[in-house]
């Protein structure tokens, strides 16, 4: 019989802390109790604690201040951009977007609630009640996206009432700073498409135009599903670029 593997206490310990930022206890830009404190609470040695915290600042979930302490680390607009958009253009280079924001609206039930895709991707019922955003982004003046975002409106539930031109273009910047949630990972799925209709109107683009088709789901710190995005993208002078490592 193989041995039983216990997880690590310090791993234990790092759960916890992502659990209690995840659930709001620690708000981001929030310092953490001092660290003899956290060992005191959670009974472990500091050198436990630090081994947590240290694989929490590595991640980038924490961030240490010289004479200060430990905070929960805040999300830069330009860096939460830069770190989730993957298209550069036929230089290398990766210039950032801007958005047009097109729509805000909310559907509950069978008549507009979650799809069963939508639901599928957030983990919520199909016909929960969500928030639906729609907005087309620029690079360089140009119109690039066509994009669809979905929200869990037990989560997002005020983005339904706030006007069109407050919206800001980095919404995950937003999500951390209103609503406490840090969008940590994503998962994307490509695949090329012709311009439907709608995509030709919003990006003033000649019909049967080939597209990347960019499908995403982004999670939290927890691994909970939070946004559902689909994004058709031209691809004249630009391309997605991804980096492999083994």
């Amino acid at each position: 019989m193989k041995p039983v593997k216990s997880t690590p206490l310090y791993k234990l310990v790092k759960e916890s802390i992502l659990t209690r930022i995840a659930e709001g206890e620690w708000a981001p830009g929030t310092f953490l109790p001092s660290e003899p404190a956290l060992a005191k609470e959670y009974e472990v040695s500091h050198g436990t604690l630090r081994r947590a915290l240290d694989e929490l600042t590595r991640e980038k979930r924490l961030t240490r201040y010289q004479g200060k302490g430990t905070a929960v680390a805040l999300l830069d607009e330009d860096e939460a951009l830069f770190q989730f958009f993957q298209i550069y253009n036929a230089e290398g280079s990766k210039t950032l977007p801007t958005s047009k924001n097109i729509s805000i609206t909310s559907g509950v039930g069978k008549k507009g609630g979650a799809t069963v895709k939508e639901a599928a991707a957030l983990d919520i019922p199909v016909g929960d009640h969500v928030i639906r955003i729609e907005r087309v982004r620029l690079v360089a003046g140009k119109s690039i996206f066509n994009e669809h975002i979905t929200l869990a409106a037990s989560r997002f539930l005020k983005i339904k009432d706030m006007p069109l031109e407050q919206l800001p273009n980095t919404l995950y910047a937003y999500f951390q700073q209103k609503f406490s949630v840090t969008i940590a990972s994503a998962k994307e799925k490509l695949r090329a498409v012709i311009a439907s209709s709608e995509d030709v109107e919003r990006l003033n683009i000649a019909e049967g135009t080939p597209m990347l088709a960019i499908e995403r789901v982004s999670f939290d710190i927890k691994n909970n599903p939070i946004e559902y995005r689909t994004t058709a993208m031209v691809t004249d002078d630009y391309y997605y670029y991804s980096e492999l490592k083994g």
